[in-house]
C-alpha cells in the first residue's frame, strides 16, 4: 500500500491570496490635453476602471485526505528448453482519494447569463482540489526469455491491460461518476521484443577466434540489438465547438453510432466515423457521449543499433555504434482531432518521429 504526501506550502500556494489569478482595468477615454477626468486612476484609487476579466481561483476541500494504491500481484515462473524462461503474471491495483480538480461553480444547464447563474456569482470557474479520484488497474503480463547463451539473449513481453478511472472533471462536475471510463493512459495491449546478438566472428568467439589482429579488426567485435515495440491507441473523448448546455464548461455531443471504425477503413482523413456523432437537438442540455470511448492511432517502432568494439591492452576499448530509430520509417500518427463541428473532426495532423540515423563512438581508458 502507497500515499501520497502533500506539503504546506501546496495548500497556501493554492488559497486567497496568495493564488488569485489577474485583472486588467480599463481607463477612461483620456482627453487631449492629457489632464486625467475625474473617477479614473489615481494613487489613492488605483483600480477605479472597470474590471475585464472573471476572478477564478482555486480552493482545496475542508476535508481533504491523503490518496493511496493498493497493489498486489500473483505469477508463475517457469524454465524450459535449456534456456528459455517463462512468466506469467497478473497485477491489479485500485487507488482511492486521490486529489483530483473539480470546478464548483459551474451553473447547471439553462438560459441566461453564465456569470449570473453561478452558485457563487462574484467568481467564475472555483478548482476545487479534492480527494475524490478513485481508478483501477488490472493487467495480464506475459514474458518469454532466452537467457544469455552462445552470444544471444532475447527478451519477449506481451502486456494486457485495462485502466478505468473514476473522479475526473467532466462535462457535468455533478454526475462525474458518470464518467466512469479508460484513462487516457490505457493502452490495451503492448509487445515487445529485445534482441541482443554479438556475431560469432574474432577473438573469443565461435569462428576466427585465432585470426591475426588485422583480420579481427575488421571481423570480430560486431554486436546487434534490435527493439521491436507494438502498442495500441489510446483513448479519445469527443468535444462540441459550442456551449450547448450554457455552463461555461466543456460540452459534448450526442453519440448516434459507435464511432470507431474497422482498421480497413481508418484513415488520416477520416479516422473514426464523424456520422456517428450529431449536435444535441435541444439547447441548454448536454450530449449523451461518453469519455474515452474512442481509440486514437497504434505506434509501430523498431530501433536497430550495430556496434563495433575494438579492445586494446588492459580495460580499454573502443566503441563504434551506429544506431537507427524507427528503421523501416514507419508512419506512427498523433491523436485525430475530436472538435465536432469544426471541418478537422476527425482527421490527423500530426505524425511522430520518422527514421532517425546517429553515429557515435565512446572510448573507455
Amino acid at each position: 500500500m502507497f500515499f501520497t504526501t502533500l506539503t504546506t506550502a501546496q495548500d497556501l500556494g493554492n488559497n486567497y491570496p496568495f493564488r488569485l489569478g489577474s485583472q486588467t482595468f480599463t481607463n477612461t477615454s483620456v482627453p487631449a490635453s492629457r489632464i486625467m477626468p475625474p473617477e479614473t486612476f489615481t494613487l489613492v484609487n488605483s483600480f477605479a476602471g472597470q474590471g475585464t476579466a472573471t476572478i477564478n481561483i482555486i480552493g482545496r476541500q475542508k476535508s481533504f485526505q491523503n490518496g493511496y494504491t493498493t497493489k498486489w500481484s500473483l505469477g508463475q515462473q517457469l524454465q524450459f528448453l535449456k534456456d528459455f524462461v517463462l512468466d506469467v503474471d497478473y497485477s491489479g491495483s485500485v487507488t482511492r482519494k486521490y486529489d483530483t480538480s473539480n470546478n464548483i461553480n459551474q451553473p447547471p444547464p439553462g438560459p441566461g447569463n453564465v456569470s449570473n447563474r453561478r452558485p457563487i456569482p462574484v467568481y467564475g470557474s472555483i478548482s476545487m482540489v479534492e480527494s475524490s479520484l478513485n481508478a483501477s488497474y488490472n493487467s495480464l503480463q506475459t514474458r518469454v526469455e532466452r537467457r544469455y547463451n552462445s552470444g544471444l539473449t532475447l527478451t519477449n513481453s506481451y502486456t494486457w491491460q485495462k485502466v478505468l478511472t473514476v473522479g475526473s472533471s467532466g462535462q457535468d462536475p455533478s454526475n462525474r461518476r458518470g464518467d466512469k471510463a479508460p484513462d487516457a493512459i490505457d493502452f490495451r495491449h503492448r509487445w515487445a521484443l529485445s534482441v541482443v546478438y554479438e556475431l560469432p566472428f574474432g577473438t573469443g568467439r565461435r569462428f576466427l577466434t585465432n585470426a591475426p589482429a588485422l583480420v579481427n579488426g575488421f571481423l570480430g567485435g560486431w554486436e546487434i540489438t534490435t527493439i521491436e515495440a507494438f502498442q495500441t491507441g489510446r483513448p479519445l473523448t469527443p468535444s462540441l465547438n459550442v456551449d450547448n448546455a450554457n455552463t461555461g464548461g466543456s460540452n459534448r455531443p450526442d453519440r448516434i453510432g459507435d464511432g470507431n471504425l474497422p482498421r480497413s477503413e481508418r484513415t488520416i482523413d477520416r479516422y473514426f466515423d464523424p456520422t456517428a456523432f450529431v449536435r444535441p437537438p435541444v439547447m441548454y442540455v448536454f450530449g449523451n457521449a461518453g469519455r474515452n470511448f474512442l481509440y486514437g492511432p497504434s505506434a509501430n517502432n523498431l530501433d536497430v543499433a550495430l556496434m563495433k568494439y575494438f579492445r586494446f591492452k588492459e580495460e580499454r576499448s573502443l566503441q563504434l555504434r551506429l544506431e537507427m530509430f524507427n528503421l523501416p520509417n514507419h508512419p506512427n500518427f498523433g491523436q485525430p482531432s475530436t472538435s465536432f463541428g469544426t471541418a478537422d473532426f476527425g482527421k490527423i495532423f500530426t505524425a511522430l518521429q520518422g527514421r532517425s540515423i546517429q553515429l557515435g563512438l565512446r572510448l573507455k581508458l
